[in-house]
């Protein structure tokens, strides 16, 4: 679907940048954020079982804490306090 496409589009479009919550739910819902949904943990989730199952994926998405997810490279150091 449209939406399982949108997520990995968005973190492809700015990999090692910080992508908040809210800039994905939007973007994967098409409608605010209202601070209680979780349907982008869950797509997080099996987006990263995804990356796994790729043998040569030098990829992984990291959560920072109270700002978001990433996309870096799995030997990447998480630099941005």
């Amino acid at each position: 679907t449209r939406q399982e496409f949108e997520l990995p589009w968005h973190f492809a479009q700015y990999p090692n940048s910080i992508m908040h919550r809210d800039m994905l739910f939007n973007a994967v819902t098409e409608r605010d954020y209202d601070g209680q949904d979780r349907i982008i943990d869950g797509r997080i989730s099996r987006l990263r079982k995804k990356l796994e199952q790729i043998e040569s994926n030098q990829w992984t998405l990291r959560t920072v804490w109270g700002r978001g997810y990433m996309l870096c490279k799995k030997d990447a150091a998480l630099d941005h306090a």
